[in-house]
C-alpha cells in the first residue's frame, strides 16, 4: 500500500503506517451514528442556576482565581478565510461591482462571469446581499480607517478618508476595494489569522481578538494576584507575528504578569485522505495528501498545556468592552460550578474511604453521581467491590461545565441524552452530521431541541492528588466523522478526529449549564462585526 517514498512522507509527518492504515480503514468502515434518546432540556440534562446559585459559583471563582489554579485556553487556529468567504466571492466573481448590480444579483438575477458562457449566477444571490450590505456599512467596520488609508496610498485614489469610502462605492469601485481588503499589498485579511483582523473600534484605535482576550483575561482574573496565563493555539507561520502582537497588547496592563503560551496543531494530528477506491489520495505529483484532523487534533495542546482549572472559548467569541462586562458574572459561574463539583466528587470520595456500613451508604452516592452528571448507572451489579471500583472509576475523570444558550437559529451542536449500545445513557455534545436524520426518531429529538453549544466551557483537568489526567483515556474513538471534500476538483473522503468538545471529551464528568444568549457573540462573517456586542466606538 504505501510506497518507499511514502514511507518517508509519513515518517516526516510523524505518522507510522499502522495508525495511516487505520485511518483508511476507518474512512472505508465510517463511524456509527449517535443514537439520540432526547434533547437535554432545563430540568431534563440542563441545569438552570438561580442568583443565590451563582453567587455561590462566583465566591468559589473567587477562590480558585486567588489560588491561581485557573487559566484560559483560546483556539486560534483558523484562518479568516470564512469570515470573508462572500467578499472572496464576489471579488473572484469577474464582475465589476456597482450598488446596483449587486441588488440585481442579490434578488437572484443571472450573470455570466467574465469571459465565460453559463447559465450559473456569476454570485450566489446570498452572497451577493451580504457584499451589498458590506459596501453599505463600509465606513463603520473597525478597519474602516486602516482601509481608506490603504486607498489613499494608491496614486488613482481621493485621499480623503473614511468619508470617501461610499462615494467609491458609487463610482462601482466595490472590486477594488474588496482587493484592498483581501490580498496583499492591501490588507491582505483573507490570508491571516481570524484573531489578527480588527474586530472592535475604541478611541485609541482598533483590537483584534487576541487583544480583546488578552484585555478580558485581565478583567476575569486581574484581581488575584497571580500571574493570568492565556493559551493559544495558532496556524503555522504567524507564531512570531502573534506573539509581537500579544506583547504589544499586555503592556496596557503593567499591574499585572501574564504568562502567554502560543502552541500550533501538530502535523501528527492531520488524517491520510482516501480516493472514491479507498486507496491514498494523492496529488498530482503523487504524494499522499493530508488534512487538518479538525478542531479534535487539539486535545493534544489542551493536555500539554498541564493547566488545572481552564476556561475554554474560540477565538472568535468576544466582545468589546462594554459589552462583555455583562458576560464575566457567566463565565465565573461556569469556573465556579466546576469546583463546587471538585468538592462534592472530593466528599463521595471520601465516603468510599470509610469502609464501615458501605453496603448502606454506596447506593446514595451512586443516586448523587447520576443526578449530578446525568449519567446512567446500571442497577444489575450487586457486588459491593464491583460497584465501589466501578463508582472510583466513574470519579476519577475531568470535569467539564458546558454554557448552553437557547437556540435562536444559530448554527452549531447541541445537548442531547445519548443512549449507547449496552443500554446507558448519558448527556453529550452532537452534532447534527452524527444523526441520522432520516430516521423520525431521530429528527423528533433534533427538532424539539431547545439549546445549542457555544463553545464556552470551564474544565478541570487534574485528579485528586492534583497530578494531570491522560487526556486521551477519555476519548470515544467512534464518534469521528468521514467528510466529502475535493482537492483540484476531485472527489475524496476526509477523517476528522472525535470533536474537541464532543467525543474527545465523551467520558468526562459533564454538567450542561444554561447561560444567556448574550454571552454568545461570534463573527462568522464580516457582517457580525455590525452587531451591537461589536459595533460602535468607545473610549
Amino acid at each position: 500500500m504505501f510506497s518507499r517514498e511514502d514511507l518517508l512522507q509519513l515518517q516526516r509527518q510523524g505518522v507510522t503506517p499502522e495508525v495511516a492504515r487505520h485511518q483508511l480503514e476507518r474512512i472505508q468502515r465510517g463511524f456509527p451514528r449517535i443514537a439520540l434518546d432526547r434533547p437535554c432540556t432545563v430540568g431534563d440534562g440542563l441545569l438552570r442556576l438561580d442568583a443565590e446559585g451563582r453567587q455561590g459559583c462566583v465566591d468559589a471563582f473567587d477562590r480558585a482565581r486567588d489560588a491561581g489554579r485557573i487559566s484560559k485556553f483560546v483556539p486560534a487556529s483558523g484562518a479568516a478565510t470564512r469570515m470573508f468567504h462572500a467578499l472572496l466571492s464576489a471579488h473572484g466573481s469577474g464582475l465589476e461591482l456597482t450598488t446596483e448590480r449587486l441588488e440585481a444579483l442579490a434578488e437572484g438575477a443571472s450573470e455570466e462571469r467574465s469571459g465565460e458562457s453559463s447559465s450559473e449566477p456569476a454570485l450566489d444571490p446570498k452572497d451577493a446581499r451580504l457584499v451589498s450590505r458590506f459596501f453599505r456599512a463600509i465606513d463603520q467596520f473597525p478597519f474602516s480607517e486602516e482601509l481608506a488609508e490603504a486607498l489613499a496610498g494608491n496614486e488613482s485614489a481621493d485621499p480623503r478618508g473614511v468619508a470617501r469610502l461610499p462615494q467609491l462605492v458609487r463610482e462601482g469601485r466595490g472590486r477594488w476595494i474588496l482587493e484592498t481588503v483581501l490580498r496583499e499589498p492591501g490588507l491582505g485579511f483573507a490570508s491571516l489569522p481570524k484573531g489578527l483582523i480588527p474586530f472592535h473600534l475604541y478611541t485609541d484605535g482598533p483590537r483584534t481578538p487576541f487583544a480583546e482576550h488578552v484585555a478580558e483575561s485581565h478583567e476575569l482574573l486581574g484581581d488575584g494576584g497571580a500571574p493570568i496565563r492565556l493559551h493559544f493555539t495558532v496556524p503555522p507561520g504567524f507564531e512570531e507575528r502573534i506573539r509581537s502582537h500579544l506583547e504589544e497588547a499586555t503592556h496596557e496592563f503593567l499591574d499585572s504578569r501574564f504568562e502567554i503560551e502560543l502552541s500550533i496543531q501538530s502535523p501528527s494530528t492531520d488524517t491520510l485522505a482516501a480516493d472514491p477506491d479507498g486507496a491514498p489520495f494523492r496529488s498530482s505529483d503523487g504524494r499522499l495528501v493530508f488534512r487538518p484532523g479538525g478542531h479534535g487534533a487539539l486535545l493534544a495542546n489542551l493536555s500539554a498545556l498541564g493547566g488545572d482549572l481552564v476556561l475554554v472559548k474560540n477565538i472568535d467569541n468576544i466582545a468589546r468592552r462594554a459589552f462583555r462586562r455583562r458576560q464575566h458574572h457567566y463565565r465565573k459561574v461556569l469556573a465556579g460550578l466546576v469546583v463546587q463539583l471538585e468538592e462534592h466528587i472530593a466528599r463521595w470520595r471520601s465516603a468510599l474511604d470509610e469502609g464501615d456500613q458501605l453496603d448502606a451508604r454506596i447506593g446514595a452516592i451512586e443516586r448523587a453521581y447520576s443526578a449530578t452528571f446525568c449519567r446512567t448507572i446500571d442497577p444489575g451489579v450487586e457486588d459491593l467491590e464491583k460497584r465501589v471500583r466501578r463508582l472510583r472509576g466513574l470519579l476519577d475523570r475531568p470535569i467539564r461545565v458546558c454554557g448552553m444558550v437557547r437556540n435562536e437559529g444559530e448554527p452549531g451542536g447541541g445537548p442531547f441524552w445519548v443512549r449507547h449500545p449496552d443500554g446507558s445513557l448519558d448527556i453529550q455534545i452532537v452534532e447534527l452530521s452524527q444523526v441520522d436524520r432520516s430516521d423520525s426518531t431521530q429528527r423528533d429529538a433534533v427538532e424539539r431541541a431547545t439549546h445549542f453549544n457555544p463553545v464556552d466551557l470551564a474544565v478541570s483537568l487534574r485528579d485528586g492528588r492534583r497530578e494531570p489526567y491522560d487526556l486521551s483515556r477519555f476519548v470515544d474513538e467512534d464518534t469521528g466523522i468521514v467528510a466529502s471534500k475535493s482537492d483540484g476538483g476531485r472527489p475524496l473522503s476526509a477523517l476528522e478526529l472525535p470533536g474537541l468538545w464532543n467525543g474527545s471529551m465523551a467520558a468526562w464528568n459533564t454538567v450542561f449549564l444554561e447561560i444567556p444568549i448574550e454571552t454568545f457573540t461570534p463573527v462568522k462573517t464580516v457582517l457580525d462585526l455590525q452587531r451591537d456586542p461589536h459595533r460602535g466606538s468607545e473610549a
